[in-house]
């Protein structure tokens, strides 16, 4: 299966599975769901780390839904907000970056060391 449009049941529970796992065990996710993705789906490394964002994106937008819903946001320091919303996009700038620089300069030297 090259493709989730192929079994679109499949990728549904799949990610709801992932989803669920990682809001009840209050984890990222990530290495869990790269390794699914690339298991049951056949995608490329890449692929799975797009698709594991997404998913975690949406699991973790259901728990921020579900928070204020419940009206449990009284219990977090809403001050801490726009501090981790700015440190975030941040990393994320950062990471581009590096990825590029990485890829670009010293790929070919990484693997002939390894």
């Amino acid at each position: 299966m090259n493709n989730i449009k192929e079994n679109i049941v499949l990728a549904f529970f799949v990610d709801l599975f992932l989803g669920a796992i990682s809001i009840f065990l209050a984890i990222g996710g990530g290495p869990l769901n790269v390794s699914l993705f690339v298991i049951i789906f056949h995608f490329t490394m890449k692929q799975s780390s797009v698709y594991s964002i997404a998913t975690i994106f949406f699991s973790q937008i259901t728990k921020i839904i579900s928070i204020v819903a419940s009206a449990q946001y009284q219990m977090f320091d809403m001050k801490m907000i726009p501090m981790l919303i700015i440190l975030q996009l941040l990393a994320v700038i950062l990471v581009q970056f590096g990825t590029r620089k990485f890829h670009q300069q010293n790929w070919k030297v990484f693997i002939q060391f390894s």
